[in-house]
């Protein structure tokens, strides 16, 4: 296996953002609809994040960012990885974002429907972030922390894996390629019929 490099890694959480962009789009969409519209685009947008880290990983052996770059995501001995292992290696972001959206729903809650549609997308977000109970700050600490931590794991490891990595026991490698013609060894001359 030839194992990821930090850039090509990096590369891949870049295209990444990227591809989600139009989803975020669609939330800031449907959260100028309504309190209720935001509550329901906070749902859908995590169990979208859901399926993208989970399913995609399990399906097709990575994200968009990683499939593009040429990265697959498997065991450390080189099987596909299972629906535990990406849910596994998706955790603790999972909770993290949980803890997130609660607080942002609790803080959409706490607004007037009049006052929540007075607003543009911009001061809505911050009067969410104003309104959200003082534990969210801990949960955007949290998130940071998780981050430093996968990014210094990778840096300290020759298989650049992170903390995710080795909760569910995978490793980010390069996606196998056909061999160049010249790998592949002629076919010996067909012996001559009697």
């Amino acid at each position: 296996m030839i194992y990821s490099t930090f850039w090509r890694r990096v590369g891949a959480q870049l295209l990444d953002v990227v591809v989600l962009l139009p989803v975020l789009a669609l939330h800031i969409a449907l959260g100028g609809l309504g309190r209720e519209a935001y509550v329901v685009s906070i749902v859908l947008l995590l169990l979208f994040n859901l399926g993208y880290h989970v399913y995609l990983v399990t399906r097709f052996g990575g994200t968009p960012g990683k499939l593009l770059v040429g990265l697959r995501i498997v065991r450390v001995n080189g099987l596909p990885v299972s629906y535990q292992q990406a849910l596994l290696r998706y955790i603790v972001y999972l909770f993290l974002s949980i803890c997130s959206f609660l607080a942002l729903v609790v803080a959409a809650l706490t607004i007037t429907d009049a006052d929540y549609a007075s607003l543009d997308w911009r001061h809505r977000n911050v009067s969410l972030l104003a309104l959200s109970p003082s534990w969210y700050s801990w949960v955007i600490g949290l998130t940071r922390l998780w981050g430093l931590g996968l990014l210094i794991v990778m840096l300290t490891n020759s298989e650049r894996r992170t903390i995710h990595d080795f909760i569910a026991g995978t490793v980010v490698v390069r996606k196998a390629q056909s061999p160049d013609v010249a790998d592949v060894a002629p076919e010996p001359p067909a012996l001559p019929a009697d």
